[in-house]
């Protein structure tokens, strides 16, 4: 285990460590029971808002893993993000929820509109929340492109485009 790497750029050393991974997911969370319109208070309107109970609520620090594997989880359909669900011991934890979850994209108009999981991916029924990916992550590095950048024990020499072992000869 590296602890921390250092970065020569021109004679200093910049300690770039290791920075996680951290992106927007759609929550899975189960079949989505609507309820009766509640009255609240925001700003100086009062608004008529159902409310919404999910079947496996995720909110901030759960562990998460990927979502169940269903033919309406598409690219498109999710627009790129991955979805996932609360840990069910089966698939393997891949990361932890950092934000409190949003509400959904759009709110459905009734349980039955949204009790499957086609029919939350079409109508957009689902929450985000920003998860930190376990077992991933980026460091970055300030080099000098006219000479090298160095990630010990490897350094790459830009005029040989080639990883060699610092400051030796051997390619790797």
């Amino acid at each position: 285990m590296v602890d921390n790497i250092w970065i020569h750029k021109n004679s200093q050393l910049w300690d770039a460590g290791f920075c996680p991974v951290m992106i927007d997911c759609w929550l899975e969370e189960g079949a989505i029971t609507v309820n009766a319109a509640n009255t609240i208070q925001y700003g100086g309107a009062m608004l008529s808002m159902p409310s919404e109970t999910y079947g496996a609520v995720l909110t901030i620090r759960d562990l998460v893993e990927l979502g169940p594997a269903d033919a309406a989880y598409t690219f498109d359909a999710l627009a790129g993000k991955p979805i996932v669900s609360k840990v069910s011991g089966s698939g393997g934890v891949v990361g932890e929820i950092l934000t409190y979850p949003t509400r959904p994209v759009q709110t459905p108009s009734s349980t039955a509109a949204a009790d499957t999981i086609a029919e939350r991916v079409a109508g957009k029924f689902y929450r985000v929340g920003v998860v930190r990916l376990f077992g991933v992550q980026y460091c970055p590095v300030l080099c000098d492109a006219g000479t090298h950048c160095s990630w010990r024990p490897l350094l790459y020499d830009v005029s040989d485009a080639r990883w060699k072992k610092d400051g030796g000869a051997t390619p790797q």
